[in-house]
């Protein structure tokens, strides 16, 4: 993590893959190596949105407004801007469509069966679906996107 370079004019960093990978654990370790940007944890804002998980239509919402977020945050110069959640192919491509012109990095967390069960297991609320946690994670592994 610490010798982690910000490439050229980066000014939004993307984490993705499964729930329990670490992206949240990422983002805040981040964050503290760029203290002049912002974290947005996907979970967290949708959340604060009140959106029912269940509402295709409703993530969408939420990530035309967290995307909005990021580009208002780069507008004012509050760089980089590090964004985390599971982002699978379609939700990435629309959240960087309703971004605009930002030049951006992708980092994807894959983890091991262990990890996922230990980390999952740990949670006290939220996902906890070791099944669905796999494939995403293979999901991930096995098509990767640009700029990742």
């Amino acid at each position: 993590m610490t010798n982690y370079q910000l490439g050229n004019n980066i000014q939004l960093i993307i984490i993705r893959g499964a729930p329990g990978a670490g992206k949240s654990t990422l983002g805040r370790r981040l964050k503290k190596k760029f203290p002049g940007g912002a974290l947005l944890e996907l979970d967290n804002f949708r959340g604060m949105l009140n959106v029912d998980w269940n509402d295709e239509q409703q993530h969408r919402i939420a990530l035309k407004a967290a995307a909005m977020a990021a580009k208002s945050f780069s507008s004012e110069g509050v760089v980089p801007v590090i964004v985390a959640d599971m982002f699978l192919p379609e939700q990435l491509d629309y959240f960087l469509a309703e971004a605009g012109e930002i030049n951006y990095e992708i980092i994807s967390l894959l983890a091991d069966k262990i990890t996922f069960e230990k980390r999952l297991s740990e949670r006290k609320e939220g996902f906890k679906e070791m099944e669905k946690a796999m494939t995403i994670n293979e999901s991930i592994e096995t098509n990767p996107v640009a700029n990742e």
